[in-house]
């Protein structure tokens, strides 16, 4: 089984249907460690993913006015048993525009992997912004997770953030369960 294989199959363990990678009309993203391995992009919907030494660093643009209609997927996964993946994010959401995000975080040989977020997220007025997480650990749960998210919202608009463990635990920093 290939790295996309084994990914995909963690992928479906998580809730994840491998159609919508397949459907020209939802826009995706799937990073494996630091490799971008697969993308789509929509009208209005601009993003841009740099490979890093430890992760990837992403520019995500909604256009004004633009209502997606499907949810955004985006992928990232350390099919390692330890490793260190860094997601850079600097997302913007023009004004009056919509969108809703789901973000599966795949770790199914995790012993010691740090999965590490750092965002800056704007919402401009009138937009709307649901990003939901959901995060597979596999049967060993060696993951740190260290998200941080600075997030503005402009006059009426509204971030709605939720985050789901489907299976594994969640280190604390200091190492432990």
């Amino acid at each position: 089984m290939n790295d996309f294989e084994e990914l995909m199959a963690a992928f479906g363990i998580a809730g994840g249907d491998r159609a919508v990678l397949e459907d020209q009309a939802i826009a995706h993203l799937v990073v494996i460690g630091n490799r971008v391995v697969s993308s789509r992009g929509l009208a209005g919907l601009a993003v841009q993913a740099e490979e890093t030494e430890s992760g990837v660093r992403l520019q995500i643009r909604l256009a004004e006015g633009v209502q997606l209609g499907t949810p955004v997927h985006t992928c990232f996964g350390v099919l390692h048993k330890a490793g260190n993946q860094q997601i850079e994010i600097d997302l913007v959401l023009g004004h009056d525009s919509s969108a809703r995000f789901i973000s599966h975080c795949l770790f199914p040989n995790a012993e010691k992997v740090r999965h590490c977020m750092d965002a800056r997220i704007r919402v401009e007025e009138g937009a709307r912004m649901e990003y939901q997480e959901r995060h597979y650990h596999g049967p060993h749960g060696g993951v740190q997770v260290m998200p941080k998210a600075l997030v503005s919202i402009g006059r009426g608009g509204r971030y709605v953030s939720e985050f789901s463990l489907i299976d594994g635990y969640v280190m604390n920093p200091g190492g432990g369960g």
